[in-house]
């Protein structure tokens, strides 16, 4: 897990640089647009959402330092943020309309995503690509460099 963290500071810093030139934006800035159907209507319920989603955070990061310190963790991470979301499912006030708005396709087509690479990762068909790039046990900024690299074209 050490080995990625500088090549995902990388990658956030470089991703940025790559879309601005290859869209050619020439102000550097990104407009936030809401669409209208998207606007706040409850602002209690858009409340419980952030609590919900920051709790999710650190829930999932207390998790992590749980693990790196070799106490109990849960290991199937999925599992907190499902429990949060069920539990603020039920404190909604119309559940069927909150099950009504939710973009399904959206969830589908991740599902589907994860499934498909997980087979991929253990089909090991990106291993001769993988190989290419990181052929051996490399040590220092090689090590960091090729696996940035490898990340960016594999991506």
């Amino acid at each position: 897990m050490n080995y990625l963290i500088i090549p995902t500071i990388i990658n956030l810093l470089v991703t940025p640089y790559i879309i601005i030139k290859y869209f050619r934006i020439e102000n550097k800035r990104v407009q936030l647009a809401l669409v209208p159907h998207e606007a706040i209507k409850d602002r209690r319920e858009a409340l419980r959402g952030v609590i919900g989603l920051l709790s999710s955070i650190a829930a999932l990061i207390v998790n992590d330092v749980l693990q790196i310190m070799g106490l109990p963790y849960i290991s199937k991470r999925g599992f907190i943020p499902f429990i949060i979301a069920a539990a603020l499912y039920i404190m909604f006030r119309n559940l069927r309309k909150v099950l009504s708005n939710v973009d399904w396709g959206t969830i589908i087509f991740f599902i589907t995503m994860f499934i498909t690479m997980e087979g991929v990762w253990r089909s090991g068909v990106l291993n001769p690509l993988l190989n290419i790039f990181i052929p051996r046990k490399l040590s220092g900024i090689m090590d960091i460099l090729s696996i940035t690299a490898a990340s960016i074209v594999v991506s």
